[in-house]
């Protein structure tokens, strides 16, 4: 488990490629629009089309939110991601002007050229005002709910850290110990690790098979819903290494208690 929370959760990587499905230039756009007066709801339209322009975009600031979650995760400082919003502006900016250029919304097609580059100019500068050109995502942005999940998969992410560090050790420690007690005989020995091999592999199956059941339903409410519907999938393909592993593991234990009764032991 703790060499499949390592390759998976806790990879950056992974995690981005994981959300190639995920149409993350939504997420962007739907939180561009909290941000648009209403006398200007015009524009909505307008940022739906150029978010899907801007997805390559959007994948980048995506992917660096990611990294920033796994630094948290990892222990190494604060949750503070900062995305550029400069490409996105200056997109939004230059579609506007065109749009509003050859098509006017209703009631502004009496300006002159002059009245209307005047009015676009005051809204690019409205557009300035409410986003800036980068923005820090911190712990105070992100909501109470989704804080305290992460602190909980921060201290878990912790353990299997040391875990890490540690279980080469252990299992060394114990195939010594194992041998020691059994007087170094081959038979018993092989047995004995082939039994722990397959316990090992056993509750490592259902421990899989429980997080993908369990875990969708412990998620946080203030996910995005463009996030959350591919969730349960990623939390399947976390659980994959470690069905994987658990199944090496088994076969390895049957291999070795197989090998067992070929074996014989000093007495014989």
């Amino acid at each position: 488990m703790v060499v499949s929370i390592s390759t998976t959760v806790l990879n950056p990587a992974f995690i981005v490629s994981e959300l190639d499905d995920v149409p993350v230039h939504t997420i962007f756009a739907e939180e561009a629009k909290k941000q648009v007066p209403p006398e200007a709801a015009f524009l909505l339209p307008l940022i739906d089309e150029v978010a899907v322009d801007l997805e390559p975009w959007a994948r980048e600031q995506m992917a660096v939110v990611v990294r920033a979650a796994s630094v948290y995760l990892k222990g190494q400082g604060e949750f503070s991601a900062v995305i550029s919003l400069v490409e996105a502006k200056n997109y939004l900016e230059t579609r506007l002007v065109e749009v509003m250029r050859e098509s006017p919304p209703p009631g502004l097609e009496v300006l002159d050229p002059q009245q209307l580059d005047a009015f676009v100019a005051l809204i690019v500068q409205e557009l300035d005002n409410r986003f800036p050109d980068y923005m820090e995502i911190t712990e105070a942005f992100l909501g109470a709910e989704t804080m305290d999940g992460l602190r909980v998969a921060r201290e878990f992410s912790g353990y299997v850290t040391w875990a890490l560090r540690l279980l080469p050790v252990v299992a060394l420690l114990a195939i010594l110990l194992i041998a020691l007690i059994q007087s170094w005989r081959g038979r018993p020995v092989a047995r004995f690790i082939g039994a722990a091999l397959i316990l090992a592999g056993v509750a490592g199956v259902v421990a899989g098979y429980l997080v993908r059941s369990v875990a969708p339903g412990m998620l946080p409410t203030e996910i995005p819903p463009e996030v959350s519907a591919v969730l349960p999938g990623l939390i399947g393909d976390c659980c994959h290494p470690l069905l994987v592993y658990s199944g090496i593991a088994a076969l390895v234990g049957i291999g070795l208690i197989l090998l067992s009764f070929r074996l014989r032991t000093a007495e014989a």
